[in-house]
């Protein structure tokens, strides 16, 4: 059985070659937008797995729906 840490890696490899493949929030659809948070008074970005994606990927800019 693997581990949930071996199981995360692959998910996590898994969403960058989707968001590599694909893109990432093209289209006017809300669900294709991470969610962001107050936290300390600052976004905080919902998806741990996709913020970590983006941001290896070389994403300078992140869409997000504002929900405060």
């Amino acid at each position: 059985i693997p581990s949930s840490v071996e199981l995360d890696k692959e998910y996590l490899f898994a969403l960058c070659k989707s968001i590599e493949d694909y893109g990432y929030a093209k289209g006017p659809h809300e669900n294709c937008y991470m969610l962001a948070l107050e936290k300390d008074k600052k976004p905080y970005l919902v998806g741990a797995h996709r913020t970590a994606s983006l941001i290896f990927l070389g994403y300078k800019e992140i869409k997000f729906i504002k929900t405060w």
